[in-house]
Protein backbone atom coordinates (compact mmCIF):
# COMPACT_ATOMS: atom_id res chain seq x y z
CA UNK A 1 0.00 0.00 0.00
CA UNK A 2 2.66 2.57 0.36
CA UNK A 3 4.94 0.85 -1.64
CA UNK A 4 7.84 3.48 -2.84
CA UNK A 5 5.91 6.54 -1.37
CA UNK A 6 8.00 9.24 0.69
CA UNK A 7 7.72 10.41 3.87
CA UNK A 8 8.84 13.09 6.21
CA UNK A 9 8.40 12.67 9.82
CA UNK A 10 9.37 15.44 12.53
CA UNK A 11 10.33 13.84 15.71
CA UNK A 12 10.84 10.69 14.11
CA UNK A 13 13.79 9.36 16.14
CA UNK A 14 12.03 8.07 19.20
CA UNK A 15 8.65 7.65 20.91
CA UNK A 16 5.36 7.65 18.33
CA UNK A 17 7.83 9.34 15.17
CA UNK A 18 10.03 6.31 15.27
CA UNK A 19 7.08 3.76 16.00
CA UNK A 20 5.64 5.94 12.88
CA UNK A 21 8.92 5.67 10.58
CA UNK A 22 9.51 2.05 11.54
CA UNK A 23 5.73 1.18 10.16
CA UNK A 24 6.01 3.18 6.92
CA UNK A 25 9.22 1.83 6.36
CA UNK A 26 7.86 -1.79 7.09
CA UNK A 27 5.02 -1.05 4.47
CA UNK A 28 7.55 0.00 1.91
CA UNK A 29 7.64 3.70 2.27
CA UNK A 30 11.39 5.83 2.07
CA UNK A 31 11.18 7.85 5.09
CA UNK A 32 13.50 10.87 6.26
CA UNK A 33 13.33 11.60 9.99
CA UNK A 34 14.55 14.54 12.32
CA UNK A 35 15.28 15.27 15.79
CA UNK A 36 17.44 17.83 17.91
CA UNK A 37 19.67 15.16 19.08
CA UNK A 38 22.30 14.06 16.40
CA UNK A 39 22.44 10.38 18.79
CA UNK A 40 18.94 9.52 18.84
CA UNK A 41 18.81 10.36 14.64
CA UNK A 42 21.76 8.20 14.54
CA UNK A 43 20.74 5.20 16.35
CA UNK A 44 17.13 5.48 14.63
CA UNK A 45 18.57 5.00 11.24
CA UNK A 46 20.65 2.36 11.64
CA UNK A 47 17.04 0.64 12.99
CA UNK A 48 15.36 2.02 10.05
CA UNK A 49 17.85 0.88 7.74
CA UNK A 50 18.92 -2.93 9.04
CA UNK A 51 17.19 -4.02 5.74
CA UNK A 52 17.55 -1.79 2.93
CA UNK A 53 18.97 2.01 2.62
CA UNK A 54 15.58 3.31 2.98
CA UNK A 55 15.83 6.23 5.66
CA UNK A 56 17.67 9.35 5.76
CA UNK A 57 18.10 11.88 8.62
CA UNK A 58 18.38 15.35 9.70
CA UNK A 59 19.47 16.76 12.94
CA UNK A 60 16.95 19.88 12.60
CA UNK A 61 15.10 21.75 15.07
CA UNK A 62 11.36 22.35 13.95
CA UNK A 63 10.69 25.68 16.04
CA UNK A 64 13.08 26.83 13.69
CA UNK A 65 12.03 28.20 10.14
CA UNK A 66 15.19 28.13 8.53
CA UNK A 67 15.44 24.09 9.61
CA UNK A 68 12.19 23.26 8.88
CA UNK A 69 12.96 24.44 5.19
CA UNK A 70 16.11 22.59 5.11
CA UNK A 71 14.97 19.46 6.34
CA UNK A 72 12.07 19.59 3.36
CA UNK A 73 14.61 20.14 0.84
CA UNK A 74 16.91 17.50 2.40
CA UNK A 75 13.84 15.28 1.68
CA UNK A 76 13.37 16.54 -1.74
CA UNK A 77 17.06 15.81 -2.27
CA UNK A 78 17.02 12.14 -0.94
CA UNK A 79 13.56 11.03 -1.78
CA UNK A 80 12.95 13.40 -5.25
CA UNK A 81 9.00 14.33 -4.19
CA UNK A 82 6.74 14.20 -0.56
CA UNK A 83 4.00 11.89 -0.64
CA UNK A 84 3.18 12.21 3.37
CA UNK A 85 4.28 14.79 5.89
CA UNK A 86 3.85 13.88 9.79
CA UNK A 87 3.99 16.85 11.61
CA UNK A 88 5.14 14.61 15.10
CA UNK A 89 8.08 16.70 17.02
CA UNK A 90 6.29 17.80 20.19
CA UNK A 91 7.62 18.86 24.00
CA UNK A 92 5.44 18.79 26.59
CA UNK A 93 6.96 22.45 27.75
CA UNK A 94 6.92 23.43 31.73
CA UNK A 95 4.80 21.93 33.99
CA UNK A 96 2.77 22.76 36.72
CA UNK A 97 0.60 26.38 37.61
CA UNK A 98 0.68 28.54 35.15
CA UNK A 99 1.67 31.68 36.57
CA UNK A 100 4.93 30.09 38.15
CA UNK A 101 5.74 28.79 35.45
CA UNK A 102 8.92 30.16 32.92
CA UNK A 103 7.04 32.02 29.93
CA UNK A 104 10.51 31.55 27.61
CA UNK A 105 9.91 27.65 28.12
CA UNK A 106 6.16 28.27 27.68
CA UNK A 107 6.80 29.70 24.22
CA UNK A 108 9.24 27.27 23.32
CA UNK A 109 6.48 24.72 23.89
CA UNK A 110 4.16 26.21 21.29
CA UNK A 111 7.24 27.14 18.64
CA UNK A 112 8.04 23.47 18.87
CA UNK A 113 4.49 21.78 18.92
CA UNK A 114 2.72 24.58 16.86
CA UNK A 115 4.99 26.37 14.92
CA UNK A 116 7.04 23.64 13.68
CA UNK A 117 4.21 21.80 12.46
CA UNK A 118 3.04 25.54 10.57
CA UNK A 119 6.88 25.76 9.08
CA UNK A 120 6.98 22.19 8.19
CA UNK A 121 3.10 22.17 6.35
CA UNK A 122 4.20 25.22 4.62
CA UNK A 123 7.19 24.39 2.52
CA UNK A 124 5.80 21.20 2.11
CA UNK A 125 2.04 22.12 0.56
CA UNK A 126 3.17 24.32 -3.11
CA UNK A 127 5.44 20.59 -3.22
CA UNK A 128 2.55 18.32 -3.18
CA UNK A 129 0.66 20.52 -5.33
CA UNK A 130 3.42 20.19 -7.80
CA UNK A 131 3.03 16.40 -7.66
CA UNK A 132 -0.60 16.21 -7.25
CA UNK A 133 -1.73 15.50 -3.94
CA UNK A 134 -0.49 14.31 -0.47
CA UNK A 135 -1.19 13.81 2.96
CA UNK A 136 -0.24 16.00 6.06
CA UNK A 137 -0.45 14.08 9.50
CA UNK A 138 -0.49 16.32 12.48
CA UNK A 139 0.13 14.69 15.92
CA UNK A 140 -2.42 16.91 18.39
CA UNK A 141 -1.12 15.14 21.63
CA UNK A 142 -3.30 13.95 24.57
CA UNK A 143 -5.82 16.04 25.90
CA UNK A 144 -7.14 17.00 22.80
CA UNK A 145 -10.81 15.98 22.11
CA UNK A 146 -11.30 15.10 25.94
CA UNK A 147 -10.64 17.32 28.91
CA UNK A 148 -8.07 20.60 29.60
CA UNK A 149 -4.91 18.98 31.19
CA UNK A 150 -4.30 21.02 34.43
CA UNK A 151 -0.34 22.03 34.95
CA UNK A 152 0.51 21.12 30.99
CA UNK A 153 -0.62 24.68 29.96
CA UNK A 154 2.03 25.40 27.13
CA UNK A 155 1.16 21.46 25.74
CA UNK A 156 -2.40 21.86 25.65
CA UNK A 157 -2.55 25.27 24.43
CA UNK A 158 -0.34 24.34 21.88
CA UNK A 159 -2.34 21.31 20.64
CA UNK A 160 -5.14 22.74 20.49
CA UNK A 161 -3.75 25.10 18.27
CA UNK A 162 -2.56 22.31 16.10
CA UNK A 163 -5.94 20.90 15.53
CA UNK A 164 -7.59 24.33 14.48
CA UNK A 165 -4.91 24.43 12.03
CA UNK A 166 -5.28 21.09 10.78
CA UNK A 167 -9.15 21.90 10.15
CA UNK A 168 -8.28 25.43 8.17
CA UNK A 169 -5.82 23.52 5.88
CA UNK A 170 -8.05 20.60 5.12
CA UNK A 171 -10.85 22.59 3.67
CA UNK A 172 -8.29 25.01 2.14
CA UNK A 173 -6.83 21.97 -0.09
CA UNK A 174 -9.13 19.39 -0.60
CA UNK A 175 -9.54 20.76 -3.54
CA UNK A 176 -5.50 19.94 -4.30
CA UNK A 177 -6.05 16.85 -3.80
CA UNK A 178 -3.85 17.02 -0.38
CA UNK A 179 -5.84 15.53 2.47
CA UNK A 180 -4.93 17.02 6.33
CA UNK A 181 -5.56 15.02 8.89
CA UNK A 182 -4.99 15.17 13.09
CA UNK A 183 -4.39 12.23 15.67
CA UNK A 184 -4.89 12.60 19.13
CA UNK A 185 -3.31 9.18 20.71
CA UNK A 186 -3.74 9.76 24.11
CA UNK A 187 -1.45 8.64 26.85
CA UNK A 188 1.42 7.26 25.75
CA UNK A 189 4.43 5.61 28.00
Amino acid sequence: MLLNKNAVITGGARGIGFAIAHELVKLGANVVICSRTKSDLQKALLKLNLKNKVAYGLVCDVSKLSDCKKLIKFALNKLTNIDILVNNAGIYGPIGIFEKLDLNKWQMAVQINFMGMVYCSYFVIPEMEKSGGGKIINLCGAGVGGKSLPRFSAYFTSKIAVAGFTEVLADELKDKNIQVNSISPGGVN
